[in-house]
């Protein structure tokens, strides 16, 4: 059975990263070598520890940080485990975490390529994180009267945050 892609690979197409407060609650799946997903996120600025752990024996992580460029800021692909974690001190921005299948060694002697590095990962962490305010799309208003009116939209992205009001603020 095929799974669809959760996550493009692009910063242009990044998913808004899990985030409840200060916290990253993210899953995710690497469905084939050439499979990467990439998530936003905001930040104050300050220090941010991010995890890619999985259950799975078969996918061998690589965690990247970048910068709204797409350039790396930080990278862990542990010799010694699967699962990866970084650590990175960021300014205020605009940021995105990429995690890919890799390989270790040399495939002809002692090692794997990526073409096996499958499997569901899970993204944690934390760090000073910045909530987007949702964006709405399809805003109708109708019902209008001398006392009140009828606003109605669709929320195209609250990045995990609950909406926890309803009206207007």
């Amino acid at each position: 059975k095929f799974v669809p892609d959760e996550a493009e690979g692009s910063v242009a197409q990044a998913m808004p990263l899990s985030i409840s407060g200060t916290t990253i609650n993210q899953v995710g799946i690497i469905s084939s070598a050439a499979d990467t997903d990439c998530f936003s996120f905001k930040s104050n600025g300050g220090l941010i520890t991010i995890s890619a752990d999985n259950p799975n024996p078969n996918l061998d992580v690589l965690l990247e940080l970048t910068d709204s460029s797409g350039a790396v800021l930080a990278s862990s692909n542990r010799a010694d485990s699967m699962s990866a974690t970084l650590t990175y001190a960021v300014g205020a921005g605009n940021y995105f975490v990429r995690v890919s299948g890799t390989g270790a060694g040399n495939p002809s002697t002692d090692g794997y390529s990526s073409y096996g590095s499958v499997g569901a990962y899970t993204l944690s962490g934390s760090g000073p994180f910045t909530a987007n305010a949702p964006t709405v799309s399809e805003l109708s208003i109708t019902n209008i009267s001398a006392n009140g009116v009828t606003l109605a939209g669709t929320v195209n992205s609250d990045n995990g945050a609950p909406i926890t009001e309803r009206g207007i603020v």
